[in-house]
């Protein structure tokens, strides 16, 4: 199935490149003409740090003289895990400055039975948090990174000192930056406004072509039959086409012999599972043994 990589892609600046980055699979690519802003939207393999991420934004930017270059990094909900917490408050900063060191030397746990993911802190804090909105905050970052729901808890020392809190308040307001004056344009008689594009090429759709794509079940996708993401889906949505990288595969045989096998899915705007019933029955619409080698053709990533 063809895959766009940011190494390939961008294969004229391979030396500012991190190996690690070149192998992110694009999903989507905007430009904005009028501010010369590049967002990168890519899935990948291996959690990167927030450095690194940084970095590479920096120096593309810096190489192809925009004014700024944003990669939205993707992972699968499966690769959610407490180590990368640390990387995640360095990206939480950039939009949440009240964080401010309330999160130093926390304990992290994660439940995965009940995605709950318990903080507790050793340097209070919660009351400024709280009204800050971090329940909101962060369980959106890490949606918007994993595709994952996880309900997060706090406990520990919630208080402390009141002076460092109204400490803490006032340097993280004075963090924000502050807006730049309105500038009036004025009109020239005759003079024509020149308008600005956008360009979006979402690499989604090129899942839809077919091409190196090993046809398991079902009939052929059309690439005139559209796509709709994931987060898109509801009740209502009927007939879809979806597509996804695979992070997941279960499977459980039941007494009567029948093979049960759940196919967790995700495009990096939400994820879902897909279940499939192989039975002996010659009257199945799914005979076991199909079932069982489509299984074995499945692999993350495909």
């Amino acid at each position: 199935m063809e895959q766009h990589y940011i190494g390939n892609f961008f294969e004229d600046y391979q030396n500012i490149i991190p190996e690690d980055i070149r192998n992110g699979r694009i999903v989507k690519l905007s430009f904005l003409e009028n501010n010369k802003r590049m967002k990168i939207t890519a899935a990948f393999d291996k959690l990167l740090s927030y450095e690194t991420v940084r970095k590479f934004e920096y120096d593309l930017k810096s190489a192809l003289d925009l004014s700024g270059v944003t990669l939205n990094i993707k992972y699968t909900p499966d690769m959610f895990c407490t180590d990368y917490f640390d990387e995640l408050i360095k990206f939480l900063k950039d939009s949440f400055s009240v964080v401010n060191g309330f999160f130093d030397n926390a304990d992290i746990t994660y439940n995965e039975d009940i995605s709950e993911l318990k903080i507790t802190l050793k340097s209070g804090g919660f009351s400024l948090l709280q009204k800050a909105g971090i329940e909101t905050a962060l369980p959106k970052l890490i949606y918007d990174i994993f595709s994952k729901n996880v309900k997060i808890v706090f406990e520990g020392v919630l208080t402390s000192d009141r002076e460092e809190h109204e400490k803490s308040y006032y340097e993280a307001i004075s963090n924000i930056p502050m807006p730049e004056p309105a500038i009036q344009k004025t009109s020239h008689s005759g003079s024509e406004e020149h308008k600005f594009s956008s360009y979006d090429i979402d690499f989604a759709d090129s899942y839809l072509n077919g091409n190196g794509a090993k046809l398991l079940l079902g009939k052929v996708i059309k690439p005139t039959d559209g796509l709709t993401s994931l987060d898109k889906l509801s009740i209502d949505s009927g007939n879809v086409v979806i597509w996804g990288d695979i992070f997941q595969v279960s499977t459980r045989e039941t007494k009567s012999g029948m093979l049960i096998a759940v196919i967790y899915i995700t495009d990096y705007t939400n994820s879902c599972m897909v279940k499939l019933l192989g039975s002996a029955n010659k009257r199945s619409r799914l005979k076991k043994d199909r079932l069982e080698a489509m299984l074995g053709l499945m692999k993350k990533g495909t």
